[in-house]
């Protein structure tokens, strides 16, 4: 682990592979559609049947949406459902913990500015040391599986607004509701 003058480096205490895939992976087919390709993405291991982006957003201007905006529209309401905006700075193995708990998460970030990403699994590769741990997202706009690195996605982990919607770390998580 590199040596800082200024900061103390972050310390995940997930220390084994967590998986999250969910059945399918639904890529977007508007611009600004990430959001609800994968909401779709998440709710194919959820719902009853598969549901498209255009069920979301037939009625819908474009975006950018965030989990308020998600949360307001209450389309999730059937679900089990955590929301970033009902949070203050939800940190990282706090979203491990949702994957081991059954829920499928997307999460929301800088790259690629108000992008969100859904989460398929986490690997550390070094004990303890963030700085070789990786991610497995799924983008949705190049319809690709990515692997990250979890220190630089953590420190890209800022919604673009923050200002205006006061969520740091934003994220939707959903399981079916037992």
């Amino acid at each position: 682990m590199r040596e800082s003058v200024y900061f103390k480096p972050s310390v995940l205490q997930t220390q084994h592979i967590v998986t999250c895939a969910p059945k399918h992976l639904y890529y977007q087919k508007k611009d600004w559609t990430c959001c609800f390709a994968s909401i779709a993405t998440l709710l194919s291991s959820v719902a009853e049947e598969d549901l498209s982006e255009e069920f979301f957003t037939s009625t819908l201007t474009p975006g950018p949406y965030f989990s308020k905006d998600i949360k307001a529209l209450q389309v999730l309401d059937a679900y089990d459902v955590i929301y970033g905006c009902d949070y203050d700075g939800y940190h990282f193995d706090n979203i491990l913990q949702l994957a081991q708990d059954g829920y499928y998460i997307m999460l929301e970030s800088l790259y690629n500015y108000s992008h969100w990403y859904v989460l398929l699994g986490y690997y550390p590769l070094e004990d303890k040391n963030i700085e070789k741990a990786t991610i497995l997202v799924y983008d949705p706009y190049y319809d690709q599986t990515k692997l990250l690195n979890v220190d630089e996605f953590i420190g890209m982990w800022v919604d673009a607004s923050y200002y205006k919607n006061n969520v740091k770390n934003d994220f939707i998580a959903i399981k079916a509701k037992k």
